[in-house]
């Protein structure tokens, strides 16, 4: 089995430059969901496992971190039941699997349903590779971590309740934007420069560094687009670039001490609302 599960998941390269060391599990029913879905996330650089069953899917998760882009109806155990049965069996390690349901159409039910499950991001058919690499940014595990190594998890390495909490509320408030774009024509609801906030938040819950091209990728616009926002972040002094040590051609970008505080008041505030 673990032969098996080292081989679904080995990840092929990882272009996005800080994609982190994961696989992607499809799970599908309808081959023309898969036939769509996995070109889409190879095209990305990720590795991609392909298992047609949900119950098999779950119990291969379990054992290794790794992303899952499901179908929400499979008819085996629906995208919102498989969430919540993952994350009952994970208990405080549901950081290192991530779930991204895909829908044939809009339902607001169900999003609320999957918000509540911890559903990472759920997208609706026909997808783009703009928004499948945006969900499989918001949906990347936890690093440093293996499923089996609940020992290890020490203060310095875990992520606390507060911060699990915060980290929820920013991935609901990620889901419900990729939402609403699905009801309205995005050229109406033009806001990188919110995303780019979102997105730092969430790597610094993570304790991740993204990388300037990393943090364009997930804009859904263009690169040209996000890097003036990056610009104009940074001389509102909410975020900070840092060249690397290793690559000059490369440069981080993180949020300020005084943006992440507000992004955390913010994040608190909205969860009142949950």
């Amino acid at each position: 089995m673990t032969g098996l599960l080292d081989k679904l998941l080995t990840p092929a390269h990882s272009p996005l430059g800080d994609a982190g060391d994961f696989g992607v599990m499809v799970i599908w029913h309808k081959p023309e969901f898969r036939d769509a879905v996995a070109p889409l996330v190879e095209s990305l650089g990720y590795s991609c496992g392909l298992v047609a069953s949900a119950t098999a899917g779950l119990g291969l998760v379990v054992r290794r971190a790794c992303t899952i882009i499901m179908e929400a109806e499979h008819p085996e155990m629906s995208g919102v039941a498989f969430a919540e049965e993952l994350a009952h069996r994970l208990g405080v390690r549901r950081s290192l699997a991530r779930v991204v349901l895909v829908q044939e159409r809009p339902d607001y039910e169900t999003a609320v349903s999957a918000l509540r499950a911890g559903v990472a991001d759920l997208l609706t058919l026909p997808l783009s590779p703009a928004g499948v690499a945006r969900a499989l940014r918001s949906a990347r595990p936890e690093r440093g971590l293996s499923v089996g190594a609940e020992a290890q998890m020490d203060g310095s390495s875990a992520i606390t309740p507060f911060e699990n909490q915060i980290l929820s509320t920013v991935g609901a408030i990620r889901a419900m934007r990729s939402l609403r774009s699905r009801y309205f024509e995005e050229r109406n609801l033009v806001d990188p420069a919110w995303d780019i906030l979102l997105d730092l938040t969430q790597a610094r819950l993570r304790g991740e560094r993204l990388s300037v091209s990393s943090v364009c990728t997930g804009v859904l616009r263009s690169t040209a687009t996000a890097l003036r926002m990056i610009k104009a972040l940074e001389a509102q002094g909410l975020v900070l670039r840092e060249s690397d040590a290793s690559d000059r051609r490369r440069a981080f970008v993180q949020l300020s001490e005084e943006a992440f505080d507000r992004m955390v008041e913010f994040a608190q505030h909205v969860g009142t609302y949950f």
